[in-house]
C-alpha cells in the first residue's frame, strides 16, 4: 500500500507562490512603500495584462531558454534570468523589501516554467501575484 506525501516541492512551491504576495504587502504596509502612482485603470490594464504577458514571455519564454540552452545549468539559469527581472523591477521601487520577494517569485515562476514547460502557468501565477498588489493599494489607499 502506498501511503500518498502531502509534503512534497511541488505543493512547498505552490503553497509558497500563493502566500509570498501576502507576505510581500504586509511588509509593504509595515513600511508605507508606494508602488504605483498611476490611475487605478492604467493599473489594472499594466499589471494584469500588459506586464505579466510581456515579462513571463520575454523572461521565462524567450531568456531562460537561451540561457539554458548557453549554460546547461538549470540552477545557473534561473539565477542569471531572475537577477535580470529584478533589473527590470529597479525602476519601480529600489527597496529590499519589493526586490527579493520579486526575486523569489520569479525563481518560482522559473522553476514552474521548467517543470510544466509550459509558459501559461508562469503567467497565470503574475497575473495573481499583481491582483494582490492592485486589491491591497485599492483598499489601503
Amino acid at each position: 500500500m502506498k501511503v500518498k506525501v502531502w509534503l512534497n516541492i511541488k505543493n512547498i512551491f505552490g503553497f509558497f507562490a500563493l502566500l509570498l504576495p501576502l507576505l510581500t504587502l504586509y511588509l509593504l504596509y509595515i513600511l508605507h512603500l508606494p508602488l504605483l502612482n498611476y490611475s487605478f485603470t492604467k493599473n489594472v490594464i499594466i499589471l494584469l495584462v500588459v506586464s505579466p504577458v510581456l515579462e513571463e514571455l520575454t523572461f521565462r519564454g524567450l531568456l531562460q531558454d537561451l540561457v539554458l540552452s548557453r549554460t546547461k545549468s538549470l540552477i545557473l539559469t534561473v539565477v542569471l534570468v531572475n537577477i535580470a527581472f529584478v533589473l527590470l523591477h529597479l525602476n519601480v521601487n529600489n527597496s529590499i523589501v519589493y526586490l527579493c520577494p520579486i526575486f523569489i517569485c520569479g525563481i518560482i515562476f522559473s522553476v514552474i516554467k521548467i517543470y510544466y514547460e509550459r509558459i501559461v502557468y508562469p503567467v497565470l501565477l503574475h497575473v495573481y501575484y499583481n491582483l494582490c498588489f492592485i486589491l491591497y493599494f485599492k483598499l489601503a489607499y
